[in-house]
């Protein structure tokens, strides 16, 4: 979730930060005897400048569109306000 925390409906880990989860994870894959390598690595995570606490990235369903190409005959401008290409 948004703040770091895994869905509260998820099993096993649901409303945990990712900090208290990730040692219970590790143990869940020893227990299921699926863990590959564990090793403990101290992980320089960007800050964040204000609360100097560490930045964590998650994935999120994102799209990017080009600005100077043509779609369908028409350029998009920087405003975001598709324009028609008169010839």
């Amino acid at each position: 979730m948004g703040d770091g925390r895994f869905a509260a409906s998820l099993p096993l880990f649901g409303g945990m930060t990712i900090w208290e989860a990730n040692p219970k994870i590790v143990q869940e894959l020893r227990k299921r005897n699926v863990l590959f390598h564990h090793e403990t690595y101290t992980h320089s995570y960007m800050h964040c400048w204000r609360h100097k606490t560490p930045v964590i990235l998650r994935a999120t369903t994102q799209w990017f569109a080009a600005m100077d190409k043509k779609v369908g005959g028409e350029t998009l401008r920087a405003d975001g306000v598709a324009r028609h290409r008169a010839d």
